[in-house]
């Protein structure tokens, strides 16, 4: 698939189909790497062999017996928005290629914090938007669907790729940030998340709703909440809100999953940014207004598995017991006038429960320390696991053990987020152990 049809011996028709499907697969992967936390045009090398992009015809001028490819069209065609983003990859991997070879970092790196470094790919960025307001965006029409998705959209993704020029991670490598600098990525951010409550509010764009939530921008959306975490009366915190009050609302099943760390880190996240804005308005004496649907349902969530791991505590801590007792009654049995009969009842009560029914078949739990070892006994870390029924009773015992936690994965006020912990709950797709430090 990665060389052209041409190369191939494909006839006109194959090799133009081959080429839509190539650079359709292409974009795809683009958003993988993205959603697995890593560079967007990694690996990407644009040469001779690889197949040209698809022609800008329409589909009815294509056809199997085609003697050669149709010309191509001057205006927008059916073909406008896969055109828009394999130009947009295109460019961006040819500029990666030069800046590479000059031994400069790439237009998304992070290796180069230093300003100068971003004028360069500010310029870059620039000569981006200049060819596509030129070559497709000057041409849409906003009353149809597919222009209207063009224009959106990319602009959208032309802000996506400014805000990973200029991601906040690298402010970990300056001493201070300048004030432009955080203006200009928070203005980025909330565009990007407008744009994206535009492809998904706009009626006329609904025929294309079913692949919007594929493209909600994380790494924007958690700027958001944690500039409102660390500044909860920010100048736009009211625009703000109602952005990621519309995203929940809209996306509320997939928002509120506990499937994968990443939508219950933005959880979190979302609810240490909302109670330090009410925690603010209380300090000023202002009146709370009853919390949205979303954050009542985030925060039942946290508040039944915090009430499922104490149950799972407290059956711990009873096994110990249980176990201890049937230690001390085997190694004396004959202590004291009738205990083998209190034992045996004892042991006969607690079948009959079922609660502890064939527990002497297991290994004895190390004693309830902390956090840690609960959570490292509950999934099977180490000799002993009594409560793992199954790999659905494990996964429920992570996802209790990551909700319960006060927030653990932020940081203290006013204090930096730590991006590359974020990469990684982007890329796992299970529940992961927290680190709660040594």
């Amino acid at each position: 698939m990665h060389l052209d049809g041409t190369l191939l011996g494909l006839s006109p028709f194959e090799t133009e189909m081959h080429r839509r499907i190539w650079w359709q697969i292409r974009t795809y992967d683009f958003r993988a790497a993205e959603l697995a936390g890593q560079s967007k045009f990694r690996d990407f090398v644009v040469d001779a062999r690889t197949p040209k992009h698809p022609a800008n015809v329409n589909d009815y001028d294509l056809y199997p017996s085609m003697p050669q490819t149709p010309i191509e069209a001057s205006r927008p065609t059916e073909m406008m928005w896969i055109m828009f983003r394999s130009d947009m990859a295109n460019f961006a991997a040819t500029h990666n290629m030069t800046m590479q070879k000059e031994g400069k970092p790439g237009i998304m790196s992070e290796e180069d914090a230093s300003m100068d470094n971003l004028a360069v790919k500010d310029d870059i960025i620039k000569s981006m938007e200049d060819m596509f307001e030129t070559k497709y965006f000057r041409f849409c029409d906003p009353t149809k669907p597919l222009h209207m998705l063009t224009l959106v959209a990319g602009r959208m993704a032309l802000n996506l790729i400014r805000f990973n020029s200029h991601h906040p991670r690298r402010w970990a490598m300056l001493k201070e940030v300048p004030v432009a600098e955080e203006e200009l990525v928070w203005n980025t951010v909330v565009q990007i998340v407008e744009q994206y409550d535009i492809m998904q509010s706009t009626p006329q764009l609904q025929r294309f709703g079913w692949t919007v939530p594929y493209y909600i921008q994380w790494p924007a959306v958690i700027h958001i909440l944690d500039s409102l975490r660390a500044t909860p009366l920010h100048t736009d915190a009211m625009k703000a809100w109602s952005l990621i009050d519309r995203l929940y609302e809209h996306n509320m099943d997939m928002m509120l999953s506990i499937k994968r760390p990443i939508m219950m880190a933005v959880g979190n996240l979302c609810l240490k940014a909302y109670n330090a804005r009410t925690n603010v308005w209380m300090v000023q004496g202002k009146d709370i207004p009853p919390p949205p649907e979303y954050i009542t349902k985030l925060s039942e969530q946290r508040e039944a598995a915090k009430a499922r791991r104490e149950a799972a505590a407290l059956r711990t801590k009873r096994s110990e017991s249980l176990d201890h007792h049937m230690r001390a009654t085997s190694i004396n049995p004959m202590s004291s006038p009738g205990s083998s009969s209190v034992s045996q009842a004892g042991q006969s009560s607690y079948q009959a429960s079922g609660e502890f029914a064939n527990y002497g078949r297991s290994q004895p739990i190390t004693p309830l320390e902390d956090d840690t070892s609960w959570f490292n006994n509950a999934i099977g870390i180490g000799n002993n696991n009594a409560f793992a029924s199954g790999a659905q009773d494990m996964m429920n015992i992570d996802t209790d053990t990551i909700l319960a936690q006060d927030y653990w994965q932020d940081p203290p006020m006013n204090e930096m987020i730590d991006w590359t912990q974020w990469d990684m709950w982007f890329s796992e797709g299970k529940a992961v152990q927290p680190n709660f430090g040594s």
